[in-house]
């Protein structure tokens, strides 16, 4: 797993409002080959996770008003898993 690749295809997924500027959701990403996802939820518990789990095979966590928001999350962290574990012979050259 390419973590630089993986960061990238994340932010591209994300894009600059949902990273930066949403400052009640921080996103940190711990390597490894697949890479550990912690969102850091304003007033409510860390959600943590793996980037090859889908969000499907999460049990969602009680934050009934930004239940979306992580959805969304959680989908774009797997998309860009798959995408960056698929790549894995790209050249950027």
């Amino acid at each position: 797993m390419n973590i630089e690749r993986f960061h990238n295809e994340l932010a591209m997924r994300l894009g600059y409002e949902r990273i930066v500027k949403d400052k009640r959701i921080l996103i940190s990403v711990e390597d490894s080959d697949a890479p550990w996802v912690t969102l850091k939820v304003q007033g409510h518990d860390d959600i943590r996770f793996k980037a090859s789990d889908s969000a499907d095979d999460l049990e969602m966590v009680s934050v009934p008003e930004m239940q979306n928001e992580i959805r969304t999350i959680i989908d774009a962290a797997h998309q860009a898993y798959l995408k960056s574990a698929n790549d894995t012979f790209a050249c950027f050259c």
